[in-house]
C-alpha cells in the first residue's frame, strides 16, 4: 500500500470513528482551542497522575485531517509521561515543518500524517490538537518550549 493510500485510510478512518472522543470526568487538565480560519475547535482533556497521562479524551469538530490528528494524538499520550508526551508533541511538530523524516518509529501512526506537509494550509488543521496539549502539558508545569 502507498504511503498516500496509506495517508487516506488513516485520516478517513480516525475522522469517521475518532478514539477518545467524548469529555472526560475527574480530568485534572482542560484547554481548548480554535482556528477561526477554517473552524476547526478541539478540546482536550487529561487526567494526569504522578506525571503520568492516565486518560486522555477529547471533543469538537473540525475537518477529516484535525479529528484524525487528535483522535490518533489522544490514543498516542495515554499512559505517557508528561515528559514522553512533551517529546512526542516535539517530534510531531518537526514532523509536520519538514524538520523530521516520515517513517520515524518513534512517532508510530503519526509518522503517517507527514503526507499533510504536501498541503501547507491543512498542516494547521494537524496541528491545532497539538497545540491544545501543549497548554495542558504548561499547565503541569512541563517546559514545551525546551523539548
Amino acid at each position: 500500500m502507498s504511503s498516500k493510500s496509506l495517508y487516506e485510510a488513516l485520516i478517513l478512518d480516525h475522522s469517521r470513528h475518532p478514539r477518545s472522543y467524548g469529555s472526560l470526568k475527574n480530568f485534572t487538565h482542560h484547554a481548548i482551542e480554535e482556528n477561526v480560519v477554517c473552524g476547526d475547535k478541539v478540546s482536550l482533556y487529561l487526567r494526569v497522575k504522578s506525571s503520568l497521562i492516565e486518560r486522555s479524551a477529547f471533543t469538537g469538530e473540525g475537518c477529516a485531517i484535525c479529528v484524525a490528528s487528535a483522535s490518533i494524538m489522544t490514543e498516542q499520550i495515554q499512559m505517557m509521561t508528561i515528559g514522553e508526551a512533551g517529546r512526542m508533541l516535539a517530534g510531531f511538530r518537526h514532523l509536520m515543518n519538514g524538520k523530521r523524516a516520515a517513517g520515524d518509529p518513534a512517532l508510530g501512526k503519526l509518522s503517517t500524517l507527514s503526507c499533510v506537509r504536501a498541503f501547507p494550509v491543512r498542516v494547521k488543521c494537524a496541528l491545532l490538537p497539538w497545540d491544545v496539549l501543549k497548554i495542558c502539558l504548561s499547565a503541569t508545569g512541563f517546559d514545551a518550549q525546551s523539548s
